[in-house]
């Protein structure tokens, strides 16, 4: 077995927790990035590597030569004006968001057929997520996700990772 897997069970449970709680749906529709910083923080101080990724549909010129560049930015304002729909967390070589644990990103876009995705970009670091997420930023955000909802989702996070 992958010593990393009983964490990452782990995760997966907690995700089951927080979204009967919450639910899936509310968290995608703006709170993929709260989301995904939670959790990172949470896998990171239990020794995991952390980035992330956004996922796009079909690419057009502008976003095809960002991918194609062999940049890898962790500047947000690059990702403007792309067509960027979701963000998730990648943690060792895991990928996460509020709909479960995915082991590959074929496993992520095989699961998530009605979200019409095709690629991630480049990974990018927590510092970049923070500027996405920053109060300057937030009239980019759909705004259906509750921000409130960020801190009692950290203390659910944390109680079930506790091991």
């Amino acid at each position: 077995m992958n010593p990393q897997e009983p964490l990452f069970e782990s995760v997966s449970k907690t995700i089951q927790i927080i979204n009967k709680k919450y639910g899936h749906l509310r968290i995608n529709a703006g709170g993929c990035g709260i989301f995904a910083r939670l959790m990172a923080r949470a896998l990171k101080s239990k020794g995991c590597d952390i980035s992330f990724v956004l996922t796009f549909g079909n690419w057009n010129k502008h976003e095809a030569d960002i991918s194609n560049s062999g940049i890898h930015s962790n500047d947000f304002d690059l990702f403007m004006g792309t067509s960027w729909r979701h963000i998730l967390l990648k943690a060792n070589d895991f990928f996460i968001d509020s709909s479960g644990v995915y082991k590959s990103d074929t496993e992520y876009f095989t699961a998530e057929t009605s979200c019409n995705d095709v690629r991630f970009s480049d990974e990018f670091q927590l510092s970049t997520l923070d500027h996405m997420l920053s109060k300057q930023n937030r009239w980019r955000w759909n705004n259906s996700f509750n921000r409130a909802y960020a801190s009692p989702i950290s203390k659910l996070i944390t109680k079930h990772l506790e091991m």
